[in-house]
């Protein structure tokens, strides 16, 4: 029989959960000692491998589909559990045990979470624990300690959708300011468990002595206390002591946040309130200094920490206290930091003005700035003068003299990578679709074209498109729309509106190495006047647009890069007739525009892709299908192919038509197979002597020949000469009244 978990109310689960494709199935397996909750593919294999990758996600089900083999399964499985993956813009959030089985109470830390992020929340499968889903990214943490895990990308959640009471019914955002906080209890809960665990040894620094004290003394004392308590530790600690009076106050239930802190820290100093008065209030509660032990001396360094930047997040206590962290420094053999990458890197990634400031834009493969760096300046790019005021940062703070701009560069990319962030992934997440289509409208809407079948089909697959090379980067895409329309009618800006900041026109010479370049963090790249391409450039853009990584160097970088395609392309035209390689002409999905609405786009553009947001996640294909692509755009993509002045004359040729008004028709008739020498000297009546020798003249009989429907062949014995031969189901062309003059040369 199937366990009650395993079915559960599907009108429960939020909409957004149900429509994707990232659901499994999980059992009760034996452990070491407990049992484990394993999870299963619908297909019957367990889920192993690395989680989010291309077999992972063919293998994940919809909920619907999930139910159904839990249903059939007689009871093989306990569950149905929602997948975490990279990109999905969700994250988890897991309390344990934080509810009495016996009454239901549940523990003030757990009700405040839950209520600080007011989204879909239900009760794990024992009932003594909840699980919280919101929208947004982050990196995963967790205490053991309390029972708090918060993961996004990766794991899964066994779903009962049994709402915790009073709870949304929908995934709400999480705020930048909840999710620190988070850190910051998880970081509280393990600073406590290792105070508690292990005596403190070693010499005890004034910030450490503080931090001792200030864990006998309440938060939720009375206001002149707390102005006492954070004018000692300024006078202790000075600007860097901010950052510990805010994590000691955030313990107060009328914890006002960092600003209110501020506005109080600026008026500190030149007092007679010292560190003293906090150690005179620790030792009124029963505090006792901790006695330092004799240790071999370190590195003398200068002032412990530096001030927390107004608006930044003020950090809580670290996951290894600060002296931890700088033992990690490595030391010249007579004393004195060594100046290399190393340690470069080591203050990047815990000082606490510097960790997160560095972050890589994947989208963009950028380095950037999070947030104001300490030497000011604004968000954005990372650049030389960045790493130039970073070395004086090193030198006035820590003592490093760093010589080597490499070893800066170094440190900072290193950083970087490890701290990563896409923005139009996270764009894409943050919508929510109001589940009105709209894909299959927008073209006839916005860009003025006809409501077809065709362009219906174009507009949806094109959106799609875009969402599967933002979530899925190199994935396969082999198309792009040509938007036709007059000088000035607004197609370029339409784009533009399409691929909002991530949009580009910037020209460049296809295939070469600055082209690469040009489009890495352009989510829409524009071709523009696609028509004024000769044919070899046309058969360049063709090989340029299909590329699913691209190769290249950056400057001044040391090795060649392989980042995965992010990019999407768009062409423009003035003119009807613009496609010159029939063999690349499937590339192209032509759109005729009639008057073009921009702010009608701009209404439409969130909800637009929110929608193909939904059916990516559902997985639906952005390519056309094989009948599609013979009913609905080969139709279009012929009609917009150059006339070659060659076919009709060779068309009327091979029927046993008169050449041209008033001729007579070729001796014999319709033909069923011709050669190239005979189409050019009888058809077209071109001197043997005066065809190249370069088969320019044949290659160009071979594409009307194709168009025409005709077959290449090669006789089987003898001179085994190249032919053409009219397929048995080609009928012969009824004859033209009133034939014109179509001479070639």
């Amino acid at each position: 029989m199937t366990t009650p978990d395993a079915i559960i109310d599907i009108a429960l689960v939020p909409a957004s959960l149900r429509r994707r494709c990232q659901w499994l199935l999980w059992r009760f397996e034996p452990g070491d000692k407990k049992p484990k909750k394993m999870p299963y593919y619908s297909s019957g294999n367990r889920r192993v491998g690395k989680q989010g990758d291309e077999a992972d996600r063919a293998a994940l089900v919809t909920l619907d589909q999930a139910l159904q083999v839990v249903q059939a399964s007689n009871g093989r499985y306990s569950g149905v559990g929602f997948a975490f993956l990279p990109g999905d813009g969700l994250i988890g959030i897991d309390i344990d045990g934080c509810i009495k089985r016996e009454t239901g109470e549940i523990t003030e830390m757990a009700q405040k979470i839950i209520d600080a992020c007011a989204s879909y929340t239900e009760y794990s499968p024992s009932g003594t624990g909840v699980h919280i889903i919101v929208a947004g990214e982050s990196d995963t943490f967790k205490s053991n300690e309390i029972g708090l895990e918060v993961f996004c990308g990766r794991q899964y959640f066994t779903f009962t959708a049994k709402p915790y009471m009073g709870c949304s019914s929908e995934i709400a955002p999480i705020s930048a300011t909840v999710l620190n906080r988070l850190r910051i209890t998880v970081k509280g809960a393990k600073h406590v468990a290792r105070t508690a665990a292990a005596p403190m040894v070693g010499p005890v620094d004034e910030r450490a002595k503080l931090e001792s004290a200030l864990a006998v003394i309440p938060a939720d004392c009375g206001y002149d206390e707390w102005i006492r308590v954070g004018m000692g530790i300024y006078d202790a600690l000075g600007e860097a002591g901010l950052g510990v009076w805010d994590y000691w106050s955030s313990k107060a239930s009328k914890y006002g946040g960092l600003k209110d802190l501020e506005s109080h820290w600026k008026s500190f100093g030149g007092g007679s309130i010292t560190a003293a008065t906090v150690y005179k209030m620790a030792v009124d509660r029963g505090w006792r200094p901790p006695k330092p032990a004799r240790e071999k001396p370190v590195p003398a360094l200068k002032a412990a920490s530096t001030p927390v930047p107004a608006g930044a997040v003020a950090p809580g206590p670290h996951d290894e206290d600060e002296k931890t962290w700088r033992d990690g420094l490595i030391v010249k053999p007579r004393g004195g930091l060594e100046d290399c990458r190393e340690n470069v890197y080591i203050v990047l990634m815990n000082d606490d003005q510097l960790k997160g400031l560095i972050a890589l834009n994947e989208f963009s493969q950028l380095q950037v700035k999070r947030r104001v760096p300490p030497w000011g300046g604004e968000v954005g790019e990372w650049t030389e003068a960045d790493d130039f005021k970073l070395g004086h940062y090193l030198v006035d703070h820590y003592n490093i003299l760093i010589k080597s701009d490499g070893a800066i560069e170094k440190a900072v990319a290193q950083a970087a990578r490890e701290n990563q962030f896409n923005p139009v992934v996270e764009y894409l997440r943050s919508l929510e679709w109001d589940g009105e289509p709209r894909l299959h409208l927008w073209l006839t809407e916005a860009m003025g074209a006809e409501p077809t079948r065709y362009n219906a089909l174009i507009g949806t697959l094109f959106l799609m498109s875009m969402v599967a090379r933002a979530f899925h980067p190199g994935c396969q895409m082999d198309y792009m729309p040509v938007f036709e329309g007059g000088q000035g009618a607004g197609k370029s800006s339409a784009l533009r509106v399409l691929g909002g900041d991530w949009y580009s026109e910037t020209p460049f010479k296809i295939g070469d190495k600055d082209a690469y370049l040009a489009i890495q963090g352009v989510w829409l790249y524009e071709i523009a006047e696609l028509d004024s391409f000769n044919k070899a450039d046309s058969t360049s853009i063709k090989a340029f647009i299909t590329n699913k990584t691209d190769r290249f160097r950056a400057p001044y970088g040391r090795r060649m890069l392989n980042v995965l395609r992010r990019t999407c392309f768009a062409a423009t035209t003035n003119q009807d007739e613009y496609l010159k390689d029939s063999t690349g002409n499937r590339r192209s999905w032509p759109v005729r525009c009639g008057m073009i609405q921009l702010e009608r786009l701009a209404e439409m553009r969130d909800q637009l892709f929110a929608e193909a947001v939904n059916l990516i996640d559902q997985g639906h294909k952005w390519h056309p299908t094989r009948e599609e692509q013979r009913e609905l755009i080969e139709p279009e993509q012929e009609a917009r192919e150059l006339a070659d002045p060659w076919e009709p004359r060779i068309q009327r040729y091979v029927d046993g038509q008169p050449l041209y008004l008033g001729g007579t028709p070729p001796a014999g008739g319709a033909i069923n197979e011709v050669t190239s020498e005979e189409l050019l000297t009888k058809a077209l009546e071109i001197e043997i002597g005066k065809i190249s020798g370069a088969k320019t003249e044949t290659m160009r009989i071979a594409s009307v020949m194709k168009r025409l429907g005709w077959e290449k062949k090669r006789q089987p014995s003898g001179r085994r000469e190249w032919y053409y031969a009219r397929p048995k189901e080609l009928p012969v062309a009824p004859a033209e009244q009133g034939v014109e003059d179509d001479l070639p040369i």
